[in-house]
């Protein structure tokens, strides 16, 4: 398995226990965050997080609630279908890592541009630690799966001339 399987399968492994854990802990709670951010530490989190985004924590948006409950039952799902394709060295994975990727950049891009575009509604105040939270928090996702669409670019374009499959 080549060094950017590896990583590839390494950071949908993260992304799946950032899904399972933290992001399901959100989409269970997200009516409580506030009564919990008391005592609870994921709470918390989602309290310094909604300086930034408020529909994410004191106001939570049906917009949020529909991202979250796709990115947690559905999504993860073709991360899994992605890793095993990945180990098995499936020639189709190219395809669905190319969809998977461009489908997690395109809902990041446009998570950020509908905030910069409608100037930043839910951002509790503006400065720069609450425009680093709002950007860097997402950015992990942007050019993870951005890698990850590339890579399937780089595999599909290595297919089409013919020439062994690197991984």
């Amino acid at each position: 398995m080549s060094r950017n399987d590896r990583l590839a399968i390494a950071f949908l492994v993260l992304v799946l226990c950032a899904a399972l854990t933290l992001e399901l802990y959100w989409f269970t709670y997200r009516d409580e965050l506030v009564l919990r951010a008391e005592t609870e530490w994921m709470a918390k989190l989602f309290r310094i997080y909604g300086d930034a985004d408020r529909g994410i924590y004191d106001q939570v948006t049906p917009m949020a609630v529909g991202q979250e409950a796709i990115n947690i039952f559905i999504t993860q799902i073709f991360n899994l279908w992605l890793v095993a394709a990945i180990i098995a060295r499936k020639r189709y994975r190219y395809i669905l890592q190319l969809g998977l990727g461009s489908y997690v950049v395109y809902s990041v891009i446009l998570y950020y541009a509908s905030a910069h575009l409608t100037g930043y509604p839910d951002m509790r105040y503006r400065s720069l630690w609450t425009f680093g939270l709002l950007y860097g928090a997402n950015l992990p996702w942007l050019l993870g799966y951005g890698a990850l669409a590339w890579g399937a670019v780089c595999g599909l374009v290595r297919g089409l001339r013919g020439e062994p499959d690197r991984g």
